[in-house]
């Protein structure tokens, strides 16, 4: 994305909305070449029922759900994580950005200890 942008890091940095795609495309991009190497599935979740809430990455693997919503740490609605929740128990919901779970830890960490929480 960087390189066909034109724009350097500070340009991108403060700009909250092009930021927040490049903080879940970053996301995104670990979590496929993970899902290759690890054998897990990656989904997408919106629902029209409730003004289009959404979270942003599903894992599954062995019928083993996690949900992953990113947060560049400017957007703070959290509704599509916990309605998602609500309806399909995944064995873990996580934040990633911010205090919480920090991107650069995530970035790092193995994921299939997602699926043994």
């Amino acid at each position: 994305m960087s390189a066909t942008l034109g724009l350097s890091f500070e340009e991108v940095f403060v700009n909250p909305l092009l930021w927040g795609r490049w903080v879940e495309s970053a996301v995104g991009s670990y979590l496929m070449n993970q899902s290759w190497e690890k054998g897990f599935s990656v989904y997408y979740w919106r629902s029209d029922k409730h003004n289009f809430a959404e979270v942003d990455f599903i894992l599954v693997k062995d019928k083993r759900v996690v949900a992953i919503e990113v947060k560049s740490g400017r957007r703070k609605d959290n509704a599509g994580i916990h309605l998602f929740s609500e309806a399909y128990h995944p064995i873990a919901s996580l934040i990633i950005g911010g205090d919480v779970f920090p991107l650069d830890k995530f970035l790092s960490m193995d994921i299939e200890r997602l699926f043994s929480l």
